[in-house]
């Protein structure tokens, strides 16, 4: 595997622009001093970095109950459903977004209906975390604004050839991700390294 390029299909992707340098992740995915120092003894010395891109969908949400109306916007993976949503708006999205291409970027895999399910269930679950299903009967009503776009995270491989470890940093708010990140990443490249898994 080649460390900082995962060979694949270039394309050209809209993504959200990192705020987080090469350099700044390379600190943050091994730390100096006692920090780096434990790293190294529970992970393994860090092997090498690449940036990647998982794809996303940003819909648009309308909650409606006894004629009163809340607008939120989220955005969910597109790759299994199973990430962290993100809450931004299209004109976030507009303003900070470029378009690049790239070899690497993570495959859509869910399809529309899937997609659509997945941010049904994200948008109940975050309603309910912040209280919003205290209203009597709400109704959810859901537009997808933005159909794809990427989000770019840098990720550390650690440990040794036949034992690497992934720690993925979200390069747009420079927060450490935990294991949802890291083993959608595994999987991809798990199964791109299967050559039974793209028969000719």
């Amino acid at each position: 595997m080649g460390y900082g390029f995962i060979s694949g299909k270039s394309m050209l992707i809209q993504r959200l622009q990192s705020v987080v340098s090469r350099e700044q992740a390379m600190r943050k995915l091994s730390p100096p001093g006692a920090a780096g120092f434990f790293r190294h003894l529970t992970t393994g010395k860090l092997m090498g970095m690449a940036e990647i891109y998982i794809p996303y969908r940003l819909s648009k949400i309308l909650v409606e109950d006894r004629g009163e109306w809340i607008t939120r916007f989220l955005a969910v993976d597109l790759v299994a459903g199973r990430l962290d949503p993100l809450e931004l708006t299209k004109q976030t999205l507009q303003d900070q977004s470029i378009n690049i291409e790239t070899r690497n970027h993570l495959p859509v895999m869910l399809s529309d209906p899937e997609a659509h399910s997945v941010t049904l269930a994200k948008t109940r679950k975050l309603l309910f975390s912040t209280g919003l299903f205290r209203l009597s009967q709400p109704s959810l009503f859901i537009e997808t604004v933005v159909p794809e776009f990427y989000v770019p995270y840098w990720i550390g491989f650690l440990g040794q050839e036949n034992n690497v470890k992934i720690l993925a940093i979200n390069a747009t708010r420079s927060t450490l991700e935990g294991s949802k990140v890291a083993e959608c990443i595994q999987s991809w490249l798990a199964d791109r390294n299967n050559p039974t898994a793209h028969p000719a």
